[in-house]
């Protein structure tokens, strides 16, 4: 996987990295710094009423020691391009809750405009994701997957003219999300108030799980990425160590929601992709459980032997007000998975949210 991942992403390369008329000058200019803001221009804060603790937008993207990592070409008046940042490390500092601003963004040593000529600025969090930007273009490449990573992958675009008189202000850093991020919920819906189910194992099926973004600034969209044309037989792999391990399935959507801090809802990123294809091996989610039934007086009347396994194949249409649409996994959205189980039938319907949350905490399980 590691192979086709890297000759992938090498081959887009080979075209976005052909430097032409470069020409070197030096970064003095008007003796202007290049200075930067970050952010994220979000329209809401992931938050929980009853939870005067919970997250707020500093702790993903703004926060002390985070760091970005920044490009940017300057391209001449005459039309001939050089790099001016290759990466730079942008570092946030707090300056403490009475400094104004609190959080300000910054490298060393400065670079400095120059007096004519246009900027483009290219940006991604976290700094260590793998990328490239192509000198003499406005593309900025970056590797993903989710086989071995599972991150929010935020990148950010900003051009200048100074030919056009847009002058050397700090250069804003727009951050979006590239990824779409997807949880699924169980419910247990039978009515049998003795009858318990115990999530056991849990896996989705035949994802494209390996892509490529490349990210020419705005907004990213599903043309953005380049995912590779393998589907992976599992991915988000989850399996109880032990029975004690096991996810006790609650009769309430709710219930399960219902979460301490420590356990904040639980997001898995994903690439960008359709959902309905043709080549056999349909997007799916598959888990066991175990079943328990019990006597009015809580005895245990009957204990499955062994996990029952069940494959669900993922819709490909949700209701969107009364609308019936087709499912895609677009950046910047939120999909949730709702899996209620009854004795002998499963349902499974979807719900799709604007990506509004600065802040979502993941660990190895993914459900909510």
């Amino acid at each position: 996987m590691k192979c086709e991942r890297w000759s992938y992403l090498l081959l887009l390369l080979t075209g976005v990295l052909c430097a032409c008329g470069r020409e070197s000058v030096p970064d003095t200019g008007s003796g202007e710094p290049i200075l930067f803001r970050a952010g994220m221009n979000l329209s809401a804060v992931a938050t929980k009423a009853d939870d005067p603790d919970a997250p707020t937008k500093e702790d993903y993207l703004i926060a002390d020691g985070r760091r970005v990592g920044v490009y940017a070409t300057w391209t001449s008046t005459s039309g001939a391009a050089t790099d001016v940042f290759s990466k730079i490390p942008l570092t946030c500092t707090d300056n403490g809750p009475e400094a104004n601003p609190r959080y300000t963004w910054d490298y060393t040593p400065h670079k400095y405009w120059r007096t004519e000529g246009s900027y483009d600025f290219r940006a991604v969090f976290p700094m260590d994701v793998h990328t490239q930007f192509g000198t003499g273009g406005t593309r900025m490449v970056a590797s993903y997957s989710m086989l071995s990573e599972n991150y929010d992958l935020l990148v950010a675009g900003s051009k200048r003219n100074l030919d056009a008189g847009e002058g050397r202000s700090t250069v804003a850093l727009d951050f979006k999300h590239a990824c779409a991020a997807v949880r699924v919920l169980f419910q247990d819906g039978s009515t049998d108030p003795y009858r318990h189910y115990y999530l056991d194992s849990f896996e989705m099926q035949h994802l494209k799980a390996v892509g490529v973004l490349v990210y020419e600034g705005g907004v990213p969209s599903l043309a953005s990425w380049n995912p590779s044309e393998y589907r992976t037989p599992s991915v988000m792999h989850w399996e109880a160590p032990d029975e004690a391990g096991r996810i006790l399935i609650p009769d309430k959507y709710e219930d399960f929601k219902k979460v301490t801090q420590s356990d904040w809802v639980q997001w898995h990123f994903v690439i960008p992709q359709e959902l309905n294809v043709n080549d056999g091996n349909k997007p799916a989610i598959r888990y066991s459980v175990d079943v328990e039934q019990y006597l009015s007086d809580g005895t245990l009347a009957y204990k499955s032997s062994l996990p029952i396994y069940t494959t669900l194949k993922l819709p490909l249409t949700y209701n969107d007000g009364g609308v019936e649409r087709e499912v895609v996994w677009e950046p910047g959205k939120m999909y949730t998975y709702y899996v209620q189980i009854q004795a002998g039938s499963v349902y499974i319907t979807i719900s799709v949210e604007d990506w509004d949350s600065y802040y979502v905490y993941v660990e190895d399980v993914i459900f909510g």
